[in-house]
């Protein structure tokens, strides 16, 4: 039946012969009277509320002194009063249609017909803004790319999809592969969006934007209101609110894949996964597969929801309630109330709370906080602003139940929530701080058992803090997050997020702004809460060298300001939003990406390649994706910072046949923001390695782009293909035009080019081979068809061995004479310095430097004798020396260093407090002092994976470390840092 059943909705049937005529079955009767009675219970019990809650007289006075001074202010302003003015003076025709009785439809799916393919990928514009609406022309939308409007009568909603039960029929495109296939309703040859079979509804589309439109209309009104005074925005208000209360209690429950419930949306909400299959009603045939229970597709609240198809965007619902607050008791210009006992009934019970109800099974239950994903903040900020506006107080407690397991349970030790930047802060934090934000101040009532006091959290929560201090560790110095893994490109933060850290933790993100608001204007959260001085101090921001010690991620940097240069190399453990790229690379210099990360392309096709291992700077084993779930145990080896150079390696176990996957990074650092990078990468195991490296520099969006080979016969490079907007696999996941050059030199380089940068790639590795291609080098939805240059140096063999060793060194636009590497080498090491011992000499414009990896016995090169893990040597333009040795027992360098010294100091933890580790071994005789502006690591380990933490100080049996605190460690490892140098 289940087959038939699917085939007759995609053909636009009705009710079905077999099913029963009805508008409300027996269980949706009573579970809607169980839901009404909920709400009688809840009003009835509601403590009292001294409006307005959400704005203080103060903040009023502060928004309107910026307004009387401030351009921004006054342009958040005009811009607030131009829409407030305009819905104000619009009658209820206008209303009935802004906030129509159809319920709006999915917009993720929306595809130009006109260019998609050609100037636009299916189903990608929505993410990228690729579409224009505008609310004084609110029934058409037009496509940025080519600059068609729809609808049009070229591209007719011929589909249809009805809904009997609850009377609602909804209309939408069939594309031309589906036209030309009408015996097919599967879905096969729909667009595809996050590979689900989508029918863009242009119309349905229209009353999305339309609604959300109004939605925020409704809060400038209420602001609007509160800065003027003047009644007719709040009236414009109250008859908004009682429009949404008589539509939305009605409009369906579907989710972002198109399936629609036919029944009581609340009962949907409820009962999503339960529901009798002739209720549940999608346009494509397979969406339901072999299930009788309804189509697999029907998703949960997270991809659901009556307005919008992803938690029904509740989040609005801080807005919906400021209004709400700031127009409670509003009168109009002969002192009469705006409200009648009835009107204000009505919206409580058929918008306000029936929006929140909405989210409740998905939280976990009514009153219940259990639900602790990265889209649960969006309802608890909800939920805190239903709570302190309507004097619920049981939802202000579920709010900060919710905020305080997410907190505890999402964040790690380190302030990371384990997934990408983006979702650590823009997904999890951006709403969550709101329910603090919003209940700060909010007084328990007398009678409330559960809790007691004034809500503080911002003063009394650190984990908070941790939170927001990690959260400006993980951005570039121009503002911008690192781009790893799931983080778009390029994307920073929220303003609100920094605003809302410059309120509570000016000592954290005091004088930032300017910075880190990258020329935006203050938000509406500035208006209210921040001063004009707490805005315009400006002390610059220069993020610190960072070890993640429970994300797993480091950050090695130089310089200061927008232009200063940024490594990371993440090495994280497995998690969602995380991507298959641990060891990766990615290296910013001068506000320029050298070595990317294409980031995150929310769930369009081009992300199977951004994922990919494929796709980043690292070794590729065996021609094979790494391993991302199961076994994977990422360490770090050692890490240490120094003004002039700083070091980082870790290894991790995503490859099953390889013992050994290591990557070393360390940063040279030069004059201003100057760097070059050594990079050496040890793999063992396996047939096939291939080192992967590919530049942001030289892309085929960039003016004069080009590559070129130096003591390399590489076969010359065919122009760069443009696919434009395909989709197709071929196109958007794969290396193509592969050139390649057998046996190469162990010396040569790589040159990628653009009007304005240069980035050269040293190998100083043997190999078998080198190829050199081109791929997908899409960062967004805008960026159609770009590609950028790949390089892979290959070694195959049985049981392989390889050591990759690399230099990375960004250019200007001076030739030769502005990169400051003049030669780089590596040295033939003696094979009593054991089997993995290397030796790199680089002369360059700043110095030359001596760096020595891994050697087993003290083995004397070219006047430098060594041992240990890792040593710098520079001797600088003027002659004078300074060298830096990491775990090195010895490093001298006629008379300058050291011997015979103790190279790391390592035993059981004895104790454990939040930053000491108490040890069961003395410290070494000749522990050396650690150096000005030089930081060590400690490597702790609780199993067989280790991580560190930035030593702070150390005791006989005692260390102790500064910025995150400990977490379980049984054995530690401090390798010693010595520095020395040349008297000035």
């Amino acid at each position: 039946m289940a087959a038939d059943y699917a085939r007759r909705v995609a053909d636009g049937e009705g009710f079905m012969p077999w099913q029963k005529r009805e508008r409300g079955s027996p269980d949706e009767v009573s579970f809607r009277a169980m839901i009404e009675e909920r709400k009688t219970r809840l009003l009835a019990g509601r403590a009292p509320v001294c409006h307005p809650v959400t704005l203080t007289a103060d903040q009023v006075a502060q928004a309107r002194r910026h307004i009387a001074s401030e351009p921004w202010a006054q342009k958040y302003f005009a811009a607030a009063k131009a829409v407030a003015d305009y819905v104000a003076q619009r009658d209820d025709a206008y209303l009935a249609a802004m906030i129509p009785e159809l319920t709006p439809t999915n917009p993720y799916g929306i595809s130009c017909p006109n260019c998609v393919g050609r100037l636009t990928q299916e189903c990608s514009i929505y993410y990228s803004g690729g579409t224009e609406w505008d609310y004084r022309n609110p029934d058409v939308i037009r496509c940025k790319a080519c600059g068609q409007v729809l609808p049009d009568a070229r591209f007719p909603e011929e589909g249809r999809m009805v809904c009997p039960r609850t009377g609602q029929t909804f209309t939408y495109y069939i594309n031309p592969a589906e036209q030309s296939h009408p015996e097919d309703r599967s879905g096969r040859y729909a667009w595809k969006w996050a590979n689900y079979p989508i029918h863009v509804s242009f119309e349905g589309i229209l009353r999305e934007r339309k609604v959300g439109f109004m939605i925020d209309a409704l809060h400038k009104l209420g602001v609007v209101y509160a800065l003027t005074g003047e009644p007719r925005y709040a009236r414009a208000a109250v008859a908004i609110f009682q429009r949404l209360a008589h539509c939305y209690r009605f409009w369906l429950y579907h989710d972002y894949c198109d399936s629609y419930v036919d029944c009581d949306p609340m009962y949907a909400a409820w009962h999503y996964d339960t529901v009798p299959l002739e209720w549940k009603r999608n346009p494509c045939a397979d969406a339901y597969g072999d299930k009788t229970d309804g189509p697999s597709m029907v998703r949960n609240y997270f991809g659901a929801g009556r307005i919008h198809a992803s938690c029904d965007v509740v989040s609005k619902l801080m807005g919906i309630c400021r209004t709400y607050d700031l127009a409670h008791d509003a009168r109009d210009a002969d002192g009469r109330p705006l409200w009648t006992e009835e009107s204000r009934a009505k919206v409580e019970r058929d918008f306000l709370l029936e929006y929140i109800m909405g989210a409740e099974r998905w939280l976990g239950g009514h009153l219940e906080a259990t639900n602790l994903n990265n889209k649960a903040g969006r309802a608890y900020c909800a939920v805190a602003a239903i709570g302190k506006c309507m004097g619920l107080p049981g939802y202000a407690d579920t709010a900060l139940r919710g905020y305080e397991a997410l907190l505890d349970k999402a964040f790690l030790s380190d302030g990371h929530s384990g997934e990408s930047p983006f979702y650590s802060f823009d997904g999890f934090l951006s709403p969550l701080i709101w329910v603090p934000e919003m209940l700060d101040g909010f007084e328990w009532p007398a009678d409330y058992k559960k809790r007691t006091g004034t809500v503080r959290v911002f003063e009394s929560d650190t984990k908070l803090r941790m939170v927001m201090r990690t959260l400006l560790d993980c951005l570039r110095p121009n503002g911008l997050y690192v781009p790893l893994s799931d983080t778009r490109v390029p994307h920073g933060p929220s303003l609100h997020l920094l605003e809302i850290g410059l309120k509570h933790y000016p000592d954290l993100y005091g004088g930032t702004m300017p910075t880190l608001s990258r020329g935006r204007d203050p938000s509406e959260y500035a208006l209210f809460n921040l001063t004009t001085d707490e805005l315009r101090r400006d002390t610059g921001f220069t993020p610190p060298e960072v070890l993640f010690p429970a994300w797993k991620a480091a950050i090695l940097r130089h310089g200061d300001g927008p232009g200063a240069a940024c490594l990371a190399l993440p090495f994280n453990n497995q998690g969602i939003h995380l991507q298959n790229d641990s060891l990766s690379l990615y290296y910013a210099d001068g506000g320029d990406c050298i070595l990317g990360d294409h980031g995150y392309m929310c769930d369009t096709p081009m992300n199977g390649w951004i994922y990919s291992t494929f796709s980043h700077n690292v070794v590729i084993v065996d021609d094979a994706e790494q391993e991302q779930w199961g076994r994977r145990v990422p360490s770090l080896r050692m890490m240490a910072s120094a003004p002039g150079v700083s070091v980082v390696e870790a290894e991790s176990n995503v490859y099953g046949q390889c013992g050994v996957y290591q990557r070393l990074a360390a940063m040279v650092k030069g004059p201003g923001s100057q760097t070059f990078v050594v990079d050496i990468f040890r793999v063992r195991g396996g047939r096939r390695h291939a080192w992967q490296c590919f530049s942001e520099i030289g892309a085929s969006d960039a003016e004069g782009n080009g590559r070129r080979f130096v003591g390399l016969d590489m076969p010359a490079e065919p122009p760069l293909p443009n696919f434009g907007g395909s989709v197709d696999p071929e196109h958007i996941s794969r290396l193509r035009d592969a050139r390649r050059v057998e046996s190469p030199p162990a010396a040569w380089e790589a040159i990628w080019s653009q009007k304005s940068r240069r980035y050269r790639l040293h190998v100083l590795s043997p190999a078998d081979a080198v190829e050199a291609t081109n791929g997908p080098g899409q960062e967004d939805e805008l960026q159609v068809g770009r590609r950028v240059r790949y390089l892979n140096v290959i070694r195959q063999g049985e049981n392989l061995a390889s050591t990759f060793v690399a230099i990375h060194e960004p250019g200007g636009t001076g030739g030769e004479t502005d990169m400051p590497i003049i030669r780089a080498q590596r040295v033939d090491v003696p094979a009593e310095a054991g089997p993995d011992a290397l030796a790199v000499r680089i002369k360059s414009r700043w110095g030359t430097y001596f760096l020595l990896n891994r050697f087993d016995r003290v083995v004397q090169i070219e006047g430098v004798r060594f041992r240990g893990e890792f040593g710098v040597l520079c001797v600088e333009p003027s002659g004078r020396r300074w060298l830096m040795g990491v775990a090195a027992e010895t490093f001298k360098a006629n008379g300058l260093g050291y011997e015979n010294a103790t190279p790391s100091w390592s035993g059981r933890v004895v104790e454990k407090s939040a930053d000491t580790l108490t040890v069961d071994a003395d410290k070494p005789a000749d522990w050396p002092a650690t150096p000005a502006g030089v930081t060590s690591y400690v490597r702790t380990a609780a199993d067989t994976a280790c991580t560190g933490f930035p030593v702070a100080s150390v005791g006989e049996r005692r260390i102790v470390v500064g910025r995150f605190p400990l977490i379980d460690a049984a054995r530690f490892e401090l390798p010693a840092v010595r520095c020395a140098a040349d008297p000035r």
